[in-house]
């Protein structure tokens, strides 16, 4: 069985198989106008696979309106994001695909990359934000493989601008039988305006094609992208620019041919498979959402406690969670985020501060707040509200 989830949706040391070398790393092409975002030098062994993790606290305001990366060897992907909690600063290893308190702002697969958002649009990194440059190292030659990566950011001069993020759609629930092809289809409808200026197509090592369409219902479908065949070492940044009006029918099909012996599905590594088509959009605010299936989660009845009150009259924590806040009023305090800012809320439903990244409901500052994973991000991202607006499906974190 399964769910839709919209989302709403980051020096390298010795470590293990990347270690350090001494050395020189490839020259950075930028321009005094540029910010520069790099790894140190790494050094990844043959047949290993890795991530790892720079992360860097900004010290400046930066306003950004292109994105530039060059391929590299062993490089599976490059995800850049600002995080919500604090990652250590400088390196780490951090064996996961994503973090729920990263939101991303930039996402390469292999290849050459480049990003330029639309005239009037930018993309604001302020002063305080930490930066996470994850990279996913793969090196299937017989040889070790040293280098490091840059993101390349040049810097707008705009004074007014629209924000700039990132809308995905596909599938995290799928099964590809041993050797036989198959597909998997993803249908949404979106639940606002969305205006797509770029995008790209991320499968595996098995995957063959990507189809992206758009229409009035599945009866009626107009191609929008399509990536055929699909070149698991070129997965390029196309930059189309569509729109998609509120209630617009989507459907995402991703296409493979399992050479393996073993029924292969959704998952991290390069050997298993993922299915996105990853937009990037005007008008999202920093981070990502989107329509991407989830598999289902059993989920039991977890009623509130009645003591806590009624949802819209609860008591805030000092802390600022369970603060009424109103559509872009920006009246929570730092690091919170209201929850009609985010667009899987809703419609009717009260606009609460809450807090992104919890393991417990310790971490929500007493009284009567819950960390819970909502339904509404797909059960995948536990974040600190007031026990008055938990939803029952919404189980407890102890």
């Amino acid at each position: 069985m399964t769910s839709h989830k919209t989302w709403s949706f980051a020096g390298l040391s010795c470590i293990t198989a990347i270690s350090c070398t001494s050395a020189a790393p490839a020259p950075v092409d930028a321009s005094s106008n540029d910010f520069v975002m790099s790894s140190e030098t790494f050094t990844i062994e043959p047949s290993k696979e890795k991530y790892i993790c720079y992360s860097k606290t900004l010290t400046e305001d930066v306003l950004i309106d292109h994105y530039e990366t060059k391929a590299r060897a062993g490089v599976h992907h490059v995800f850049f994001s600002k995080t919500d909690t604090p990652e250590p600063e400088g390196v780490s290893e951090c064996n996961a695909l994503y973090r729920k308190t990263w939101q991303p702002l930039f996402l390469v697969g292999k290849g050459d990359a480049h990003l330029t958002v639309p005239d009037g649009s930018a993309q604001e990194l302020k002063k305080g934000m930490q930066l996470v440059l994850q990279l996913h190292l793969l090196n299937a030659t017989k040889d070790p493989i040293q280098d490091k990566v840059s993101i390349v950011m040049r810097r707008s001069t705009a004074t007014k601008y629209a924000p700039v993020g990132i809308y995905a759609f596909g599938s995290m629930d799928f099964e590809i039988g041993p050797l036989q092809a198959g597909s998997v289809v993803n249908d949404c409808v979106v639940p606002k305006d969305v205006d797509i200026y770029a995008q790209f197509a991320h499968m595996h090592l098995l995957g063959t094609s990507l189809k992206f369409e758009t229409g009035t219902s599945a009866s009626d479908l107009t191609t929008q992208f399509e990536v055929n065949p699909y070149n698991f070492d070129n997965q390029a940044i196309v930059e189309k620019r569509f729109k998609l009006a509120k209630g617009t029918f989507t459907r995402t099909t991703c296409n493979y041919q399992n050479t393996t012996k073993a029924a292969v599905e959704f998952g991290e590594s390069s050997l298993s498979e993922m299915c996105f088509m990853v937009g990037f959009a005007t008008g999202v605010t920093l981070g990502a959402d989107g329509c991407v299936k989830v598999a289902k989660t059993e989920a039991g009845d977890y009623p509130p406690d009645p003591a806590a009150g009624k949802c819209g009259e609860q008591v805030p924590t000092t802390t600022g969670i369970g603060e009424k806040c109103t559509k872009g009023g920006n009246e929570c305090k730092s690091g919170l985020s209201c929850t009609l800012d985010q667009s899987q809320t809703p419609e009717g439903s009260p606009g609460f501060c809450f807090k992104i990244g919890c393991s417990t409901s310790a971490e929500c500052g007493g009284g009567f707040n819950t960390c819970c994973a909502p339904k509404e991000a797909g059960g995948l991202i536990n974040v600190c509200m007031p026990e008055a607006c938990r939803a029952a499906t919404c189980a407890p974190k102890k």
